[in-house]
């Protein structure tokens, strides 16, 4: 600034002139425009003619008195700070519509401590003739002053990239409220380069650009937007997505503290239009910790907002507040992508200025080149591509599209990053559900270039948070995964889980009995809402877990029933309760059982321990004085003996409950003979008599069953060997085995043969006498029967001259 001070007014009056073009623009009014031109330039001029008449006047009047030459001189001086405070201003203003370094407000400051200066100086001359003078000099600087400022900030108004576009209205660093500086899009052009400035002026492209009628023009490939450009409908975007747009990036936040209200019809209704959608943050960060906690406050509104992991979030670091500290901008802004990465949004670019790169802040080797979007505008009008070795350029901010009243900031895409909406993975589709990890040595992925983040082994059972989903062209649907602190998990194929509606993931069975320990209410289906039952309902009781749920906050749930399982009592935390045995509560039965398993084995604990095999009790009677219903889905009997002593455990199915003491009838075939030493009892076995022994001493009669009763006795069913009536139960020790044939009945029939398949037996040893076919359509008597355990009668034949022929089943022939 200080060379520029050196140079003359003519020279500044010159760039006044030069950068006109651009405020006339600013103005939109071309005539008035010049009308000020000329003005401020007549201004400029007088000004100096005061000052050549003033030396013109000391030199001829050399005789005047010591108080004129001091008024002179004095006036002279002052003039001379007027001409140095007017190039200051005027070269401000170029600086401000060509680099954008000073802010407008900046400029009048300066320029009023100037005037300032001049009035003191006018102050302190006595002589009132040169003092009017200097007054007048004086005043048309102010105006000058004046003018410029107020160009300056029209200018300011017209055209956004000479202002930043924070939101905030203090400053985060200073603390300060927030001024209007440069934006990182200006041109960074040194304060001494005079010629340039006034070439950047004159051709730079500070002109309004209409895609009707300007085709000379880098591609237009995307916009950013703000709150500054409020409420767009779908028409608009569809209206720039007819000139050739594809892509929008959304400013969603600022520092930890702003977020745009705008953002979300911003979003939905330029994705209703067909047009891919990014967003920015615009960064205050001058720490790696700042950083993050930035890029948490970003994803956070990103993740409201559904915009999906796919999406570029780009760091926008271009403050000059920001520029102006002394931090390591590089590592604080990979620090800001990495933590997207880390919250799921893996896409992480950065909107930088061409002056940041220039002066060495930001270092796009070290950031990526094509993971930068450079802004550098205003350029020469003509169709070329500049900044190519970057991911996109930003290379205006004044493309206005039919029947929309405000700008576009525009951007070529070079990379192909922001227009290009996806990969082979397809569209991003939002899902929002749960998803249970069930199946072993799926690969969860960290990108669709099929790196592996980690495997389904780690993650088995776990619920987590399906935010979208991607259908890919190789036919498979990849889940995109975050678990309950919102850290991304990956990409996972559907088929490697379940989806569900619930937070509560996908039910496991899970059998196991608890006691409540009452330190947590029992649930409905909300698992976290709605208490359904009281911890203090059925603290210390024991009840019975049929199910499970490792729910998306990262505890596990029962599903809680009476211990019969049949009332469901709620949803209780694992915390709530205590195991206890698989084999759950000890129930009273009272019942007997005969074993009848031959191959079970009766249990000493349930720890599985063997007591005894069932083989060497096979039949026994016991009593089931408890049982259990074990979890493995058996129910086991404790027995007892009649002495009371403790037999084991044993399955139900090894044995046959009944609530007689009997125990289990046996089939048992065997004719006895009864010794009269004991009674014969009804159905209780011992307490009804129901024959006295006496009644039957001596005879033989037939028993058909038998019971080995708890008491440790057995007990013989019997019946009437004639008349197969039942006459009640004995104790086997009341009888004596007898023949399998029976007693001889006397009988007394004549008997014809009439069938040829019987044998005829000489004993019941079964040894054969004659063959029937032999004795076919024969008559003989039947003097007697024998009715047989095995359930035939066998008739003893005669001939008709009394000789014995054999013994016969009945059904070998008919009675005549």
């Amino acid at each position: 600034m200080k060379q520029l001070k050196k140079m003359g007014l003519l020279l500044c009056a010159s760039l006044v002139v030069s950068a006109m073009p651009v405020n006339a623009l600013a103005q939109e009014d071309t005539a008035e425009t010049s009308d000020a031109s000329a003005s401020l330039i007549q201004s400029t001029l007088t000004t100096e003619n005061s000052v050549t008449q003033s030396s013109v006047n000391q030199s001829e009047t050399s005789e005047s008195s010591s108080s004129q030459e001091k008024t002179v001189a004095s006036t002279t001086e002052t003039i001379a700070s007027s001409e140095t405070s007017t190039t200051d201003t005027i070269a401000s203003s170029s600086s401000i519509e060509t680099n954008a370094t000073e802010t407008s407000s900046t400029i009048f400051s300066e320029s009023t401590e100037a005037v300032s200066s001049e009035s003191t100086a006018t102050e302190t001359t006595t002589t009132s003739e040169p003092q009017a003078e200097t007054q007048s000099s004086a005043s048309q600087v102010a105006a000058l002053t004046a003018s410029l400022t107020q160009e300056v900030m029209a200018a300011s108004d017209v055209f956004p990239y000479l202002r930043q576009r924070s939101d905030l209205e203090s400053n985060p660093i200073t603390g300060k409220t927030t001024e209007t500086k440069a934006r990182a899009a200006a041109p960074g052009v040194k304060a001494d380069d005079v010629v340039a400035i006034q070439a950047q002026a004159a051709t730079s492209r500070m002109t309004n650009i209409y895609p009707d009628s300007n085709s000379n023009t880098p591609t237009m490939d995307f916009v950013d937007i703000s709150s500054h450009n409020g409420n767009i409908s779908v028409a608009q975007y569809k209206t720039l997505k007819k000139y050739g747009v594809k892509a929008v990036v959304v400013k969603l936040t600022e520092f930890t503290t702003y977020r745009n209200p705008y953002a979300k019809s911003q979003i939905n209704n330029a994705k209703a239009a067909g047009l891919v959608v990014h967003a920015y943050h615009y960064s205050w960060f001058t720490s790696t910790a700042k950083a993050k906690a930035e890029a948490q406050y970003f994803a956070k509104y990103a993740d409201e907002l559904n915009l999906g992991s796919d999406a570029i979030m780009f760091n926008d670091i271009e403050d000059q507040y920001l520029y102006d500290t002394n931090t390591n901008h590089n590592a604080n802004s990979l620090a800001f992508v990495n933590e997207l990465k880390r919250l799921g949004y893996k896409n992480g670019q950065h909107y930088i200025g061409r002056w940041w790169v220039n002066a060495g802040k930001l270092s796009p080797s070290q950031l990526g080149y094509q993971n930068c979007w450079i802004a550098e505008y205003p350029v020469p009008t003509v169709k070329e591509q500049r900044n190519t070795s970057y991911g996109a350029w930003q290379w205006t901010s004044q493309v206005y599209f039919p029947g929309i009243s405000f700008p576009f900031d525009m951007s070529s895409d070079y990379a192909k990053k922001v227009t290009q909406p996806y990969g082979p993975q397809g569209k991003y589709i939002s899902l929002k559900k749960y998803f249970t990890i069930t199946k072993k040595n799926q690969k969860i992925y960290s990108s669709f270039n099929w790196k592996v983040k980690s495997n389904s082994n780690d993650h088995l059972n776990k619920v987590y948070y399906a935010k979208g989903k991607y259908k890919h062209i190789n036919g498979i649907t990849y889940l995109s995964l975050y678990d309950n602190k919102n850290q991304w998990v990956g990409y996972i194929p559907s088929s490697a889980g379940t989806l569900t509606d619930s937070a509560g993931g996908k039910w496991s069975s899970y059998k196991k009995y608890v006691k409540l320990t009452g330190t947590k209410d029992l649930y409905n289906t909300s698992f976290t809402d709605a208490i359904r039952n009281k911890a203090s309902k059925f603290k210390n009781q024991k009840l019975l877990v049929t199910g499970q749920y490792h729910h998306f906050n990262g505890k596990t749930y029962y599903s809680v029933y009476d211990i019969d399982g049949k009332v469901w009592l709620g949803y209780i935390e694992k915390v709530g309760v205590k195991l206890v045995g698989d084999q759950g509560p000890y129930r009273k039965y009272g019942h007997y059982v005969t074993i009848t398993g031959k191959n079970n084995t009766i249990w000493s604990s349930f720890s599985w321990k063997k007591k005894i095999a069932t083989s060497s009790v096979l039949g026994k009677t016991y009593k089931a004085k408890g049982l259990y219903r074990h979890l493995n889905g058996s129910t086991y009997y404790s027995l007892y003996d009649h002495n009371g002593t403790w037999i084991g455990y044993i399955n139900a199915n090894g044995g046959y409950q009944t609530t007689s003491p009997g125990g289990k009838w046996s089939s048992f075939k065997q004719n006895i003979k009864v010794t009269g030493t004991k009674n014969i009892y009804g159905k209780d076995f011992t307490k009804t008599i129901k024959h006295k022994a006496s009644q039957y001493k001596g005879k033989t009669v037939k028993v058909t069953g038998k019971y080995q009763h708890y008491n440790g006795k057995t007990y013989y069913s019997l019946y009437d060997p004639i008349t197969n009536k039942w006459l009640g139960y004995i104790e086997k020790a009341g009888t004596k085995k007898a023949k399998d044939q029976g007693a001889y009945i006397k009988f007394g029939r004549n008997f014809k043969i009439t069938s040829k398949n019987y044998n005829i037996w000489s004993s019941f040893n079964w040894v054969k006498r004659y063959s029937s076919r032999g004795l076919y359509k024969k008559t003989y008597y039947a003097k007697g029967q024998y009715k047989h355990i095995n359930g035939s009668t066998y008739y003893s034949l005669y001939d008709n001259h009394g000789k014995w022929v054999g013994y016969i089943n009945a059904r070998a022939g008919k009675l005549v």
